[in-house]
């Protein structure tokens, strides 16, 4: 897992933020039951650069699950990112009563 950990880390740095989230997703499946919070939080981080906000958020939600305080605190933040940037796209779509 830290070998996929830091190949995604290496796309990231190169700008290829799909080829990252692969190998997150393939970090991840190696990971089974065994949920690590830095990696899931990691791969909702590239997720919210893709825009891909409602998949973040679950990764955030995961990521809580269990967590020390650190990851914990990141794994807040990102959620509540994520979901601000769900209500700000639902606004500029024009459906203001689903962003509340």
């Amino acid at each position: 897992v830290s070998v996929l950990s830091t190949l995604a880390k290496c796309y990231l740095f190169l700008g290829r933020y799909t080829a990252a989230l692969r190998t997150y997703h393939s970090a991840l499946a190696e990971v089974g039951d065994e949920m690590d919070g830095s990696l899931l939080c990691a791969c909702g981080q590239v997720e919210m650069q893709l825009g891909l906000f409602h998949e973040a958020t679950d990764k955030f939600k995961r990521a809580l699950e269990g967590s020390n305080e650190a990851i914990s605190q990141t794994a807040t933040l990102g959620l509540g990112l994520a979901q601000l940037s769900i209500a700000q796209s639902v606004i500029q779509d024009g459906k203001a009563g689903a962003a509340i």
